[in-house]
């Protein structure tokens, strides 16, 4: 028997949904062109792009009708030094609340008391750490990483956690990108 996990093709999900406005308006193909606070999701070596010292990124989306909430903030900085070099945080979560726990809604005594519902959430959490340096003088050439940690909980009942790692590349061009992410 092989140790590899099959039909696990759902988990984590909520992290390809991707994050920015811009992003999801390129329906998620700006890896190689990503150069702000959102880089430490996409490819981590665009925080060597930053424009200014300090970035502060963050989204907000209602799914199917306001039942489930997708949120999303970072915090990008440029790091002082010879080459390029910057680093960010990343909080991401994607979330049900409110939802009704009805396994007491009927007592031992086969009364149905709707006193005794309470209310769950369940979500997923996901924390990034990311640093870039130019790997050049010109900053051409810069290289990245990511690292994350996961956590999922379904109220009381249960919780999980994990974690992974993300390498990026990126090299700039006159009049093209090229970049080499989520190795």
């Amino acid at each position: 028997m092989s140790g590899v996990v099959t039909g696990q093709k759902f988990v984590n999900e909520f992290l390809n949904i991707g994050v920015g406005a811009r992003a999801h308006g390129m329906f998620g193909s700006v890896v190689a062109n990503t150069g702000d606070a959102t880089s430490g999701y996409w490819n981590a070596a665009g925080l060597t792009q930053l424009k200014s010292p300090l970035q502060i990124s963050a989204m907000h989306a209602a799914w199917f009708g306001g039942i489930a909430n997708y949120d999303y903030i970072s915090i990008a900085k440029k790091f002082s030094g010879a080459r390029k070099a910057a680093g960010s945080l990343t909080i991401i979560r994607m979330g049900v609340d409110n939802i009704p726990n009805t396994l007491n809604l009927i007592g031992p005594d086969g009364t149905v008391d709707f006193d005794r519902i309470k209310t769950f959430s369940t979500s997923d959490y996901a924390g990034l750490l990311s640093y870039a340096r130019a790997m050049n003088e010109s900053g051409s050439f810069s290289v990245g990483g990511s690292v994350k940690i996961i956590n999922r909980s379904i109220g009381s009942f249960g919780s999980a956690w994990g974690f992974g790692a993300d390498l990026g590349a990126q090299w700039r061009g006159k009049h093209f990108n090229v970049d080499k992410s989520k190795i």
